[in-house]
């Protein structure tokens, strides 16, 4: 059986993927600034980079993880929530 979650979205990292590091180890993501509505922050709404990630290419996700973008170091600030399978792809907005 073919898991259409999981191929259309190895599909779009080979599509739009970019390399990055995370925690050290270099990755593929898609990268992304936009304006999120984060949890837990009093409903902060704020201007952040963003990455989408395979699940099965990372190792477990942990906030504080350290991320370099495009150049840039962040940190992982939180996972957000979103209608696409998490156990595919999530998205990390990062600080």
């Amino acid at each position: 059986m073919i898991d259409l979650a999981q191929q259309t979205a190895i599909a779009c990292m080979a599509m739009f993927g970019e390399p990055v590091i995370y925690n050290g180890s270099e990755q593929r993501a898609i990268a992304s600034t936009e304006v999120l509505e984060l949890a837990g922050y009093d409903q902060a709404v704020e201007y952040r980079m963003t990455i989408s990630i395979l699940v099965t290419d990372y190792p477990p996700i942990t906030p504080g993880a350290l991320v370099e973008v495009r150049g840039k170091s962040y940190r992982v600030d939180q996972q957000m929530d979103t209608q696409d399978d998490p156990t595919v792809m999530v998205k990390l907005a990062l600080r």
